[in-house]
């Protein structure tokens, strides 16, 4: 209940800035109209071309917040560069200031532009409260990864006594061979046994072999594939 009001407040700013950016539209829209009529359009041309350029506008915003690219970014500007002048023509008529004054609309909506994409962009950090704590998946070490193989090796040489110990009579090259030989032995195995369960999950695979999951995702899609 209390993630959901505070999810509610969060957005506040974000309708505030849709708000401000439809009154800037609003006035843009009315600068724009009035210096068309200046120019001699009839009111059945110029507030659909006013209308025109301000869609124009919002549309290229919307291609810029979908992909960066040059040629996106130089039409947005170009749009924004016969919103404002219209803009600023229509203030014109009471002086420089008022000209000036006159492009806070378009220069508004740049920024709730802006201020929206940021917020996009930028990932929603929960509450202290609610963060769960990730279960930190530890590189293993050699001897962690190679004990399963180590164990049987050493059972099979009759060496219950300490696993850890290399067999006697084995070199590293044979002790290497052995290994990658059980390994195969064991991805094989474990594939059959996903054959045999088909709906086994990959951490009941890697529990059960004690390996990662990744390792028995990957036997399960080698056995689903075969």
């Amino acid at each position: 209940m209390n993630n959901d009001i505070s999810s509610r407040v969060s957005r506040i700013p974000i309708y505030v800035m849709i708000g401000v950016a439809v009154v800037c539209l609003a006035a843009s829209f009315d600068h724009l109209s009035s210096v068309l009529k200046t120019f001699g359009y009839s009111d059945i041309v110029a507030y659909p071309l006013a209308v025109a350029i301000d869609l124009y506008i919002l549309s290229m915003l919307f291609l810029c917040w979908q992909r960066t690219h040059w040629m996106l970014q130089a039409l947005l500007a170009l749009g924004i560069i016969a919103s404002g002048s219209a803009n600023f023509f229509a203030g014109m008529e009471h002086g420089w200031f008022s000209a000036v004054y006159s492009l806070v609309p378009i220069v508004l909506i740049k920024a709730v532009y802006l201020a929206l994409w940021s917020i996009s962009k930028t990932p929603n950090t929960p509450a202290a409260s609610t963060i769960a704590t990730p279960v930190v998946d530890k590189r293993k070490t050699f001897e962690e990864i190679t004990a399963p193989l180590r164990e049987e090796l050493a059972d099979r040489q009759g060496r219950a006594d300490d696993v850890r110990e290399r067999p006697q009579g084995l070199s590293d090259e044979d002790l290497r061979a052995r290994m990658t030989e059980l390994d195969a032995e064991m991805k094989e195995r474990a594939q059959q046994h996903v054959r045999d369960n088909p709906e086994v999950s990959a951490r009941e695979l890697a529990r059960r072999f004690k390996r990662s999951q990744t390792w028995a995702s990957d036997r399960i899609s080698k056995a689903n594939v075969a």
